[in-house]
């Protein structure tokens, strides 16, 4: 956090809500749709460079442990 000049992370939501209310394509601003291009398009051409030709996907979630009354129980038999 310090190269950032930060004390701490900021919150998920408003890390989100920037892009979110930036988003306006009609004034040329594309917002998350836009963070989304950028990230496809590195991802293409690390994927081309790289020579690989077959990937496998493991989406696998992480289980958080939580106090919600309304959480649901994990695989784990936790309530999260």
């Amino acid at each position: 956090m310090k190269l950032m000049g930060r004390d701490e992370i900021p919150q998920p939501n408003a890390v989100g809500d920037w892009p979110r209310r930036m988003g306006d394509p009609k004034a040329g601003q594309w917002g998350l749709e836009g963070l989304d291009r950028v990230r496809d398009k590195i991802n293409e051409r690390v994927l081309k460079r790289d020579g690989i030709k077959q990937y496998t996907l493991e989406a696998d979630a992480t289980e958080i442990i939580g106090e919600k009354a309304d959480a649901l129980f994990t695989y784990n038999g936790s309530k999260g």
